[in-house]
């Protein structure tokens, strides 16, 4: 190899380590302002069973998860709910859930790891379980 090349892949790796220490310090930055303003962003899991018709009836069921804002350790407004998936309960077996499941719990995971002051609640482990009860009956 050559000097020239050396010395590129030398200065690549430098600005390498400097970004890595250039995010890492914004994510410290980022954690210790919230620890001043004392304020998170809580992510649970979340789900609702709906039946709809008269004579014909259809359960779906919708899973997604709500966000809620607090302050010193208290909730500001009302939370927030997005829905992830909707699971028409004719259609559910553990493949369906499992996939939905995995999808939901990724989201959520990947929310929580936005910023320090975002944290994950709970899994999805209980609505896991309730769907699976819900596709053995049928």
């Amino acid at each position: 190899m050559s000097a020239e090349l050396i010395v590129g892949l030398v200065i690549v790796l430098l600005l390498i380590i400097l970004l890595i220490i250039s995010i890492s310090t914004k994510m410290e930055m980022r954690k210790k302002i919230s620890e001043l303003q004392n304020f998170e962003v809580q992510i649970f899991p979340w789900k609702e069973n709906i039946e709809e018709g008269h004579i014909f009836k259809t359960q779906s069921i919708k899973i997604g998860y709500k966000y809620q804002l607090f302050v010193n350790g208290m909730p500001c407004f009302e939370p927030h709910t997005l829905v992830h998936e909707t699971l028409v309960v004719n259609k559910l077996d553990k493949e369906n859930i499992n996939i939905a499941i995995n999808g939901l719990q990724n989201t959520i995971t990947a929310l929580a790891n936005i910023h320090p002051t975002v944290k994950a609640v709970g899994d999805c482990t209980q609505i896991a379980n309730t769907l699976l009860g819900l596709a053995a009956k049928k």
